[in-house]
């Protein structure tokens, strides 16, 4: 059975360990970069909502990708998101985490775009995984139920790295400030916006 969609299976894993190391540990840091109080505030749930916003959208949109090679090259191209992210403004300019790179100044779209596509793309791959996957031709008729509860499995298990693996992105990417107590172990701090 694995012969059969390892790929697949690669494919559906990586879209999770993708997204759930980004979202929201990497995400909860952006911060609105001017506006009055209220805006500042909502900017952080407003970035939840586009990216339930957009990954049902992402769900929704018709399945185009067919080729295992295809699927595979564009979620491993999600993990450029990463870097985007982390070049949004995180209130504290120029940080001294690891690998915290410069802000661009600007504009408070640019993340909430990023978020908006980031979470489509989730939802659009994620479907693509799971109907490409059972046609006729990659999995036999007799196997489709045995198939997708393989997937499903391989969904949760890039759930359980992903999450693992956000420990480590935010500690990467953890500004010391007053509002964490100058401290970035991600095991005892909250994630908090480096602006507060």
């Amino acid at each position: 059975m694995i012969g059969l969609l390892w790929k697949w299976c690669l494919s559906i894993w990586l879209v999770y360990v993708v997204t759930i190391a980004i979202f929201p540990s990497l995400t909860v840091t952006i911060v609105a970069e001017g506006g009055s109080c209220a805006w500042q505030d909502l900017f952080g749930p407003l970035g939840f909502v586009l990216f339930n916003l957009g990954d049902t959208i992402g769900r929704n949109l018709p399945c185009l990708l067919s080729s295992t090679t295809t699927i595979l090259t564009a979620v491993g191209s999600r993990l450029a998101f990463a870097p985007f992210f982390m070049l949004c403004y995180t209130g504290s300019g120029d940080a001294a985490g690891p690998l915290q790179l410069p802000t661009f100044a600007g504009t408070d779209a640019l993340p909430l775009g990023l978020m908006l596509f980031f979470s489509m793309s989730n939802g659009w791959l994620t479907s693509s995984v799971m109907v490409s996957s059972q046609r006729e031709g990659v999995m036999p008729a007799t196997r489709r139920q045995q198939g997708a509860t393989l997937l499903v499995l391989f969904l949760n298990t890039g759930i359980f790295v992903g999450a693992a693996l956000s420990f480590l992105v935010r500690f990467l990417n953890c500004t010391p400030s007053d509002a964490n107590g100058h401290d970035c172990n991600p095991f005892l701090t909250p994630a908090t916006n480096s602006s507060r």
